[in-house]
């Protein structure tokens, strides 16, 4: 009978010990529990700011990939007029290399019986040099335009890959301070950079 008493005083004592394990682990969970919820309740609090921060870089990327685009397709237009250019005035060179030959064999003709012949020549001479020169003052205006032009979408390309670059730069920020933000939040940060 004793031995009984013995033997259900250890069973109280370990069911006692038990109890107290069981309610200590319980109280536990439930501070993890509440901790848990509270950080929960923080990451929906900070989730649409951090999705709003997102959005608007990734607008941002957009716009600059279309600016880039129209750049490269301005640059493409600049360039074709450029090759036009040079077209004309290669033309140009050679007429009035043309001309200059011609003047040259008419002031080396002899004056003797051709020298009605070298008046109409040289007004049609005079006449065809007057064209070429107004030519290349043409040239001469659109090289000037299309100089700036050029000094214009160089700088504007320049400010696109600088934007480009903010927002890659913003873009790598926002994914690097995403989880010590997220982290802080809820008590610590961790280790960074993350290994992956």
């Amino acid at each position: 009978m004793q031995e009984q008493l013995r033997a259900l005083e250890q069973e109280k004592e370990e069911l006692r010990t038990t109890l107290q394990e069981l309610t200590t682990e319980h109280f536990a969970l439930a501070a993890q529990h509440a901790q848990s919820s509270q950080q929960l309740e923080r990451t929906k609090e900070v989730l649409p700011q951090l999705q709003a921060e997102l959005m608007e870089v990734k607008a941002e990327g957009d716009a600059a990939r279309k600016e880039l685009h129209q750049e490269k397709q301005s640059a493409a237009k600049l360039a074709e007029a450029l090759r036009e250019q040079a077209e004309i005035e290669k033309v140009l060179r050679k007429e009035r290399e043309c001309l200059r030959e011609r003047r040259e064999g008419l002031q080396g003709q002899t004056v003797g019986g051709k020298t009605e012949q070298a008046a109409r020549l040289s007004t049609s001479l005079m006449r065809e040099m007057v064209a070429v020169k107004l030519e290349e003052q043409l040239v001469a205006k659109r090289q000037g335009i299309t100089f700036w032009l050029q000094k214009l979408f160089v700088l504007l390309a320049c400010l696109q890959l600088v934007l480009l670059c903010l927002v890659l730069l913003t873009r790598d920020s926002i994914s690097r301070d995403l989880p010590c933000r997220l982290a802080s939040t809820f008590g610590s940060c961790p280790a960074w950079p993350p290994p992956f």
